[in-house]
């Protein structure tokens, strides 16, 4: 059901930015489209238990 509508994101996306627990199978499956449709992304990893704070900062979107 899902995968429809992450076809339609991966596809109209230029870049996409991956936050994955490394357990969710949705996500995980977004992961092999991206890699499926050739499109660049950044991969970032975390714990559910830790305190996990992004900063737009954190992210270099000018290279983009």
């Amino acid at each position: 059901m899902f995968e429809k509508r992450s076809k339609g994101v991966i596809e109209s996306s230029d870049y996409t930015v991956v936050f994955h627990d490394g357990k969710s199978k949705g996500t995980s499956n977004e992961m092999k489209l991206l890699d499926k449709y050739n499109k660049p992304y950044e991969y970032y990893k975390f714990d559910r238990d830790e305190d996990w704070t992004v900063e737009m900062s954190d992210f270099d979107i000018d290279s983009i």
